[in-house]
Parts: C-alpha cells; structure tokens; sequence
C-alpha cells in the first residue's frame, strides 16, 4: 500500500505543477495585464508584422511607433495594433535596430487568427512556459535527483519576476525558452550512446529560429561547441560542433541575404550593438555624463559629431570607434565597471542597488512596488547561497554540472564586459533556480532525516 501511494503522489506531482504555473501565469497576466514598462522595444514587433501583412516587407515607421508608445502611456494601457489610428503619412523604412523574429512570429498569428491583437502572442508563451517547468523538472531531477527536480519546478512555477517576462509580448522570454531547451538538448546529447546526432541538429534548428529575435545568440552556439569538444574530445564531437555551426548558419542565412540587401553590408547582429555598449557605460557612473537612457546616449553622440545618425552604419561605427578609445584612456575604470556588473549578474537586487546610477524612471515589477527592499536582498542572499552551495554538493557530476551552469556562465562573461539589465538576466536565472534547488532539497531532506 506505501508503494501505491507513493507512486499516485510521484504521478500526480509533475501535472499538478503544470496546472500550479499555468494558473499563476494566467493569473499574471489578468491583473498586470498593462504594467508592462512601455517603451519602443515592445512596440517594434507589433509595427514589423503590422507592415508584413500589408506588404511593406521588414520594415517600421518610426513616427508610428512613436505615437503609438505616446497612447500607450497616455492611456496607461496596451493597445492591440488593429486598434490604433492610421498615421497621416506614412514612412515605412527597413529595420535596422533590431532582428524581424519576433515581428514575423506576430505577423503569422496574426494572420491565422485574422486580427492583430497582442493576447495570441502572450498566451502563445504562456503555453510554452508551462511546458518548460516540466524540462525544468528534467533538469533538476538529473542534477539532484527527484526531490531537486521538485523543488526547481516548483520554484520556476511560481516565480515572478520571470513570469512577469513570460507575459509580456516582447522577444527576450524566447531566449529563456532556447536555454532550458538548450540544456535538456545537450544532456540528452551526453547520455546518448548511438552519438546524439539528432540532437546536434535539433539544438542548431532552435538556434537559428531564435536568433532570428536575438541574434546574439550566435556566441551562445559558439560557447555550445566549445563544450562539446571538453565534454568529449573526440574527432566525431568536432564534426558535431561543426554540423551545430553549420544547421544554425543555414537558417541565419536569409537574415544574412535580407541584411545585405537593405544595407549592403554582410550583418549577423543587430544594428545597435555599440549603441548597447555605452548604455551599459551609462550604468556607472562615468567620465562622460552618461545615463542607462537610449535618448541621453543619442544625444551625446550626435551632438559629438554631427554627421553621425542614430539608426544608421555610420552611427554604431563611430560608438565602435570612441568604445576603442575609451579602453585604450580609462582601462582600469572599465575593468572596474566589469567587475562590478558581474556582481549585479550574481546578485541583481543588491548588486544593482548598491553599483548603478539612480534610475530616473519608474520602478517596474511587482515584486519591487509591494515588498520592502530589505525583503528583497534577503532573498537574493539565499539564492545566491543556495546557488554556490548547489555547485559544491553536485561538483562530482562533472559533465552534467557544466552543461546546466552552461547559460547562466554564458551571461556572466558575455554582459559583465559590456550590458545586462534584468530581463538578460531572467533568462539563465532558471540555472540558479536548479542548483538552488539541489541545495534546499539536500538540506530538507537532511532535517527530515535527523528528526526521525
């Protein structure tokens, strides 16, 4: 009889964690439905489908987008692009910015469902999360054990600062989407003794639909390969991080074709990466006046040379060119800035509060408005803890270890040296949630043990 029950209770575990997040999501996204930090970041994708489905092809009007952020604000609520006023003239220009992924993905829901409204999308990753608590239960499982993979399904079900993310229409919750798959993709791949072949290739296909919304993901692939080759150094493991390159390069491939065509240059990225970087300068304080603020970046720039154009080549060149100045004239205050943005990656309440400027906006999420800072740190003091801890007690499991702490070192060496905010960071926090919770389930266990 014990066994039964405890075989109806390992059965009914990982459904009730699915009904559990998808409630708190769907519940996240009824009451913060507008709390959504409104800016230009969330509207690009609405305007790029918006104009694929009239036949203007990759392409945004700046002054559209720039009233339809001033409606959303002024009405404090998301308004569905089916809804918003025609411009009184139009002038539609290719994307630079920003990759057309997330405004095609719109631009095909919107078709199928023959409106253009943001609730498709929002479900749409709401359902996909849901799935990924159980890919997190995976994990934690292989990593800790059940109880671990419990407890990190549990802990991924209902935390909120990512499912504030999840609900959000904005691209960055799908690089969340591509780590944890990313994860159980090369687990999968070690275990596999036939070579795991398919899941080389599965791993490349995800890649290169998800960089189509971020594409610097591309030195994520890299940082897949290297590992692969440590894991197992072996001829075949070589051409599998070449097949890995190769799959992702074919689907990145009419990006390419289409980037070359609108600009004439050869682009991987986005065109905004240096623009980024000294947003990121803006952070610290710093020798140049700066601020964490697209429009104090751009007038710097622009006002210290006026040929250069925000938006444009000739723009992210001369960033490029003033970023090498500055290593070569303030090395030591950029490490510095190195330093402690890595501490803001490995506590982001107490990092942030104690290293960056004064924001000048307003302070987003929920957890921040309705619980006391001091609340706040000490939760990020035990995941932190918990994080360390739940390296050291599963450090015998060597290859499984590096695979999962896979995104969350990716963040940390490839944004400490140049810009992370706190949605980067959500992405591989899920790597802090599993070893946190290899930790707590040990400790758990352990007072059970002890009181019987």
């Amino acid at each position: 009889m014990s066994g039964s029950r405890t075989f109806l209770r390992q059965s009914f575990l990982l459904p009730s964690l699915l009904v559990l997040g998808l409630t708190v999501r769907l519940g996240m996204l009824a009451v913060n439905y507008n709390n959504l930090d409104l800016d230009s970041s969330f509207v690009v994708g609405g305007e790029i489908a918006h104009n694929i489905l009239r036949g203007r092809g990759i392409a945004v009007d700046t002054a559209h987008m720039a009233m339809t952020v001033q409606m959303w604000r002024r009405e404090q609520r998301l308004i569905d692009f089916q809804d918003l006023p025609a411009p009184s003239s139009e002038q539609v220009q290719p994307e630079f910015l920003n990759e057309p992924g997330y405004g095609l993905l719109l631009a095909g829901l919107w078709k199928l469902t023959g409106s253009e409204r943001w609730i498709t999308v929002r479900l749409l990753q709401i359902l996909i999360d849901v799935g990924m608590i159980a890919a997190v239960f995976f994990i934690g499982t292989a990593l800790g054990g059940r109880r671990a993979g419990a407890v990190a399904a549990l802990l991924y079900a209902v935390f909120i600062p990512h499912i504030e993310l999840v609900v959000r229409p904005h691209r960055d919750v799908w690089v969340s989407f591509a780590y944890i798959l990313s994860v159980v993709l090369l687990m999968r791949w070690n275990r596999d003794e036939r070579g795991g072949w398919k899941w080389i290739v599965m791993l490349g296909v995800m890649f290169g639909l998800v960089a189509w919304m971020r594409s610097t993901v591309v030195a994520y692939v890299v940082f897949c390969a290297i590992l692969m080759i440590v894991l197992k150094r072996r001829w075949k493991t070589a051409a599998q991080a070449a097949l890995l390159g190769g799959v992702f390069l074919l689907l990145m491939t009419p990006l390419v074709v289409r980037n070359y065509e609108a600009f004439g240059r050869v682009m991987l990225t986005r065109g905004a990466v240096w623009h980024s970087f000294w947003a990121g300068v803006g952070q610290f304080s710093n020798p140049y006046g700066l601020a964490d603020d697209d429009a104090v970046v751009i007038r710097y720039f622009e006002a210290k040379d006026t040929s250069v154009q925000y938006g444009t080549e000739g723009y992210e060149r001369f960033l490029r060119q003033e970023a090498m100045k500055l290593f070569r004239e303030h090395p030591w205050w950029y490490a510095g800035m190195v330093v402690r943005r890595a501490a803001v990656i490995l506590a982001p309440k107490i990092g942030r509060e104690l290293f960056f400027q004064t924001s000048q906006g307003t302070v987003t999420g929920i957890l921040n408005q309705r619980l006391s800072r001091w609340l706040l740190f000490t939760a990020d003091l035990v995941f932190v803890a918990g994080f360390l801890a739940g390296i050291w007690i599963t450090r015998l499991r060597g290859r499984e270890v590096l695979i999962i702490l896979l995104p969350w070192l990716y963040t940390f060496l490839t944004l400490a040296p140049f810009y992370v905010v706190g949605r980067n960071i959500l992405n591989s926090y899920v790597v802090v949630l599993v070893f946190a919770s290899a930790a707590f389930a040990a400790s758990i266990w352990r007072n059970i043990q002890m009181q019987h």
